[in-house]
């Protein structure tokens, strides 16, 4: 199994949000959110940017709203480039986070949601309780492994 760049996914995101126009990063995020049902946060958008500029497929230009001084990011010529040359990556990127999200809507947040909270009270848990927690687990599972072995490249 490949492993998932989030970086280079994460760059190639960027750029192709801007390429249908001129946002802050703050539209950046709220853009790949709705798009995708989760933004990244500041502390990983914000160095994207810094790279994609310092490799000129991101160009920036400060404005002023209000008191605010804000830069508004824009895609490159060599931008567009990129994501042409990088255009079979972001399908793949674009099919992941779209399945990833449907993953979710079908009950992996609440599964999550319960797992954290196993995890919280974890050491209040009885051995009995345990043991029941551990068989949901390998059937669940092993219910997914039977499903997925039908779709498995061979």
């Amino acid at each position: 199994m490949k492993t998932f760049d989030y970086r280079g996914a994460l760059r190639l995101l960027i750029l192709y949000s801007l390429k249908k126009g001129s946002k802050h990063g703050y539209e950046i995020m709220k853009e790949l959110e709705s798009l995708f049902g989760r933004a990244p946060g500041p502390g990983a958008l914000y160095p994207q940017l810094r790279y994609l500029r310092q490799k000129k497929l991101v160009s920036v230009n400060e404005t002023e709203r209000g008191a605010k001084k804000i830069k508004i990011y824009n895609i490159t010529k060599e931008g567009l480039d990129f994501l042409n040359k990088n255009r079979e990556e972001l399908e793949r990127i674009l099919i992941h986070i779209q399945s990833a999200k449907t993953l979710l809507d079908m009950g992996l947040k609440r599964f999550g949601e319960d797992i954290a909270k196993t995890i919280d009270i974890l050491p209040k848990i009885n051995e009995s309780d345990r043991k029941n927690i551990a068989e949901i687990l390998d059937r669940a599972s092993k219910d997914l492994e039977i499903i997925l072995s039908k779709y498995s490249q061979r």
